[in-house]
């Protein structure tokens, strides 16, 4: 209804404007403002109403227009906090194994854990001496470059020249005697008859980290004897171990 009004007020204020210059349009327009005063005077003039102080009516809503075209994209937000870690998974098969690789470089060399310090006669003649005063024949100072073992080598060769009696071969480590009996091989000579033989053995004994001294000396009955040939070898090990064990049974008492 007050669509209609609006539009019917809009074409006679058209005809005014057009006609007013001529009389008839004069009469129009007379017309049409008398036309317009009634319709100021309606509760239904809106803006054109007469009295400012009457009640401002809302017409009735009109159709909804179409949708406009959708806007463009926006920016891409913030990530979000990381979720919570997931459960492991089950192991997988073991694979294929793989070729072999190439062979590395050689590394360097290790410490010097394992030596040999020996000494020996250097000459074909011997040494004549009354053995019942003990004979030092070979000495020789052996540097360990750790805790260790020391396998000790002796070796002489006697002609009693018919002196009778028991003669020794003793190795000794700082001064002290490397075996509990003192001697480490044996040999008994005949009186009146004279005998050529030797004295050998081999024994081990621990030692400490530094300067050590190994010795062997023989002994024998008194009257003049002779020895020659004679050598000591040592030789030292960082690995090891050196155990007690007693004599055979039958050959006299065990040694602890």
């Amino acid at each position: 209804m007050k669509g209609r009004l609006s539009i019917a007020l809009a074409c006679a204020a058209l005809v005014v404007a057009v006609l007013g210059s001529t009389s008839v349009g004069q009469a129009a327009s007379n017309a049409v403002k008398a036309g317009l005063n009634t319709a100021r005077s309606s509760a239904l003039a809106g803006p054109l109403r007469v009295n400012a102080a009457q009640p401002l009516r809302r017409g009735p809503r009109g159709f909804r227009g179409r949708r406009g075209p959708p806007g463009p994209r926006g920016p891409a937000g913030p990530a979000g906090p990381a979720g919570p870690a997931g459960a492991t998974g089950p192991a997988g098969a073991t694979g294929a194994t793989g070729a072999t690789g190439a062979t590395g470089p050689p590394g360097p060399a290790g410490p010097d854990n394992e030596r040999l310090n020996a000494q020996k006669d250097g000459v074909a003649g011997g040494v004549f001496a009354d053995f019942s005063t003990p004979q030092v024949i070979n000495t020789v100072t052996v540097n360990a470059p750790a805790n260790g073992y020391l396998l000790v080598d002796g070796y002489t060769f006697v002609n009693n020249e018919g002196n009778g009696g028991e003669y020794f071969l003793s190795p000794k480590l700082d001064g002290a005697f490397i075996t509990p009996m003192e001697w480490a091989a044996l040999e008994d000579g005949q009186s009146g008859v004279i005998g050529h033989f030797t004295l050998n053995y081999v024994v081990s004994v621990p030692v400490t980290a530094g300067t050590h001294t190994v010795t062997q000396e023989v002994s024998g009955p008194s009257g003049s004897s002779f020895y020659n040939a004679n050598h000591l070898n040592t030789m030292f090990s960082a690995q090891g171990s050196v155990t007690n064990g007693g004599s055979r049974p039958g050959h006299g008492p065990a040694q602890g």
